[in-house]
């Protein structure tokens, strides 16, 4: 853990490379020691204190030992009004715009692996008006419709397969499976954003790193 409140962009020891701790670091004995130290908390998983004054380096030792281990540094600048649900995350008020997205690209991505996209060209369409024109309601109802259909498509060709017949098309049934849950967790959300009581989890920084 870093003690600033904000974390410099590039550090102290600059950078000639470009690169955060990068070719212009000054390997000397001291940091050499400290780094040495800091990887072997990491390596067991042991939390870290770096103590010092804004600018003295701590930010840029991490960033050093981190390229020359090649492995990812996630920095994020605390402050006094930083809570849980910033690192955590928590139920946060729910923008259907934002969930309608989410879905909506689930289902491109899915339904495009599987079937082919100039053959259903008119029903990609009226989906993407739906979604691009707000109309959550008829939005969830072609999910839930494109799920049911997606999910007896590929159980369909599952049975060919196991008759030796080889499918024509892909089988995702796992991901027919998990749009199938999108599309149901769309249509509660957008139920209860009618009432103005929707609710979404909304991951912090340290989930999504």
């Amino acid at each position: 853990a870093d003690e600033d409140e904000e974390a410099e962009e590039n550090g102290d020891g600059g950078s000639g490379d470009g690169r955060p701790g990068g070719e212009d670091f000054a390997d000397t004995s001291h940091s050499l020691r400290l780094m040495e130290s800091c990887a072997v908390a990491c390596q067991l998983n042991e939390p870290l204190l770096l103590v010092g004054e804004t600018g003295c380096g701590k930010t840029t030792l991490l960033q050093r030992l981190a390229l020359r281990s090649n492995r990812p540094l996630v920095v994020l600048n605390l402050s006094l009004q930083t809570d849980s649900t910033d690192l955590l995350g928590g139920y946060r008020p729910l923008e259907m715009r934002r969930a309608a997205r989410a879905a909506y690209e689930e289902f491109v991505e899915v339904f495009c692996g599987s079937f082919s996209r100039s053959k259903n060209a008119e029903f990609i369409g009226y989906v993407t008006r739906a979604y691009e024109g707000s109309k959550w309601a008829r939005l969830g109802k072609c999910f839930q419709r494109a799920a049911g259909m997606g999910l007896k498509k590929m159980r369909e060709l599952e049975q060919s397969a196991k008759k030796g017949t080889s499918p024509q098309q892909p089988v995702n049934t796992e991901g027919w499976s998990a749009f199938r849950r999108t599309a149901d967790r769309f249509e509660r959300q957008r139920s209860a954003s009618e009432t103005g009581l929707a609710f979404a989890f909304a991951e912090g920084a340290l989930v999504d790193a």
